[in-house]
C-alpha cells in the first residue's frame, strides 16, 4: 500500500486514477479481471474508501461508492447509498443477479471523488492539430499540442455529473498551446471584445456532432478531449469555454442547463446590453458556445422564455 501511495503521488493521480492504478497492478499480479477486481477492492478498502465486491455465477465485480452520480453503469443501493458496478478493464459489465454483503469495513467510509481539477503526470506522447477560427474581418490559426496518453486516460472516465467537467482544468501542455495561440489575439482587446473572440473560437473552431453520432452513446468530454477530438457537442463546448474565460479573463462563469441543451453565462461587473440570468443577486450575461456566430448576450430563440437550471461549480 505504501508503494502504491508513492506511485499515486508521483503521478498526481486523483481517486479515479488510484482505482485504475490498483486495478492494473492487480492485472499484472493475477492476470484475470476477477482477481484484479478483488485486489483493487482490497487496496481501496485498506486505503479508507467505501468499496465492496459482488459476484454472480460468472464474475467478481467491484462496487464503488462515489461522491457524484455515475451514468450508464449498473448500480445497487445499500443503506441508502449507491454502489456502482464499474468495470476498470476492457469488458463492460451488466450483471442481472448480483450478490454482496451488507457490512462495511471499519473506517473505510471515503467516497470516490471524480474531481479532476489537476491533470495527472503521465508519459508524454505528443500529438498536434491546427485550430482555425474567424471573428469579424480576421481569421486566425494556431497549433494545439496534447498528450495522447492523457486523452486515453480521460477516455476511460465514466460519465458523471456536469460540474465535474466544468471544474476540470486544462492540462499544462494544452494550456500552454492556448496561451501561445490566443494571447496575441486577445492582447489590447476590451473585456467584451475578448469575450466575444473566445466565444467565437469555441463556436467555430470545432465542428459539431452529437455524442451519439461521434461515439455511439452519451460521452461528455473534458476540455482537453474537446481540443483533441474531431467533433464536440453543446456541453463539451460549454466546459471548454468556461475554463478559457476563467484562465484568460478571470471572470466567473456558471452553467445553464436548458432542456436538451447546455450553455454558459458570465458574471460582469458593469451593465452590458444583452440577455442576462440573475443568480444569487448578480447578473450573468448569457454566452452560448453552440449558437454559431452569436455574440455574447444572445440566447437561442427556442430558449428565450425558458428558465434554465443553474450549474454552479466554483
Amino acid at each position: 500500500l505504501e508503494d502504491l501511495a508513492k506511485v499515486r503521488a508521483q503521478f498526481n493521480l486523483n481517486d479515479w486514477g488510484y482505482c485504475q492504478l490498483s486495478y492494473k497492478v492487480g492485472m499484472e499480479l493475477y492476470k484475470t479481471e476477477d482477481m484484479a477486481n478483488l485486489f483493487c477492492w482490497f487496496v481501496l478498502t485498506k486505503s479508507g474508501y467505501d468499496s465492496k465486491v459482488g459476484y454472480d455465477a460468472e464474475h467478481v465485480y467491484l462496487l464503488l461508492a462515489t461522491k457524484t452520480s455515475i451514468f450508464g453503469e449498473p448500480h445497487l443501493v445499500l443503506d441508502e447509498k449507491d454502489y456502482y458496478c464499474i468495470s476498470l478493464g476492457e469488458v463492460g459489465y451488466n450483471p442481472v443477479n448480483l450478490y454482496t454483503y451488507g457490512e462495511s469495513y471499519p473506517d473505510a467510509d471515503d467516497l470516490i471523488d471524480m474531481n479532476l481539477e489537476n491533470s495527472p503526470f503521465l508519459e508524454e506522447v505528443i500529438v498536434e492539430r491546427i485550430l482555425s477560427f474567424s471573428y469579424k474581418d480576421s481569421t486566425w490559426s494556431f497549433p494545439i499540442k496534447q498528450n495522447k496518453t492523457l486523452i486515453e486516460f480521460l477516455g476511460d472516465y465514466p460519465s458523471t455529473d456536469l460540474d465535474i467537467y466544468f471544474l476540470a482544468k486544462l492540462s499544462p501542455l494544452a494550456k500552454q498551446s492556448l496561451v501561445e495561440g490566443l494571447s496575441p489575439i486577445l492582447e489590447g482587446k476590451t473585456e467584451m471584445a475578448a469575450l466575444n473572440i473566445l466565444l467565437r473560437f469555441v463556436q467555430t473552431a470545432f465542428p459539431y456532432q452529437t455524442d451519439e453520432q461521434q461515439f455511439g452513446s452519451e460521452n461528455s468530454l473534458f476540455p482537453d478531449e474537446t481540443l483533441y477530438y474531431d467533433y464536440c457537442d453543446c456541453e463539451d463546448r460549454s466546459f471548454l469555454f468556461s475554463i478559457l474565460v476563467e484562465d484568460f479573463l478571470a471572470l466567473k462563469v456558471i452553467g445553464l442547463d436548458y432542456p436538451g441543451h447546455i450553455a454558459t453565462a458570465v458574471e460582469l461587473k458593469y451593465e452590458v446590453e444583452g440577455d442576462t440570468i440573475s443568480y444569487n443577486g448578480n447578473d450573468y450575461l448569457v454566452c452560448d458556445p453552440t449558437y454559431i456566430n452569436a455574440d455574447i448576450g444572445v440566447v437561442m430563440p427556442q430558449f428565450i422564455d425558458v428558465e434554465p437550471e443553474i450549474i454552479q461549480f466554483r
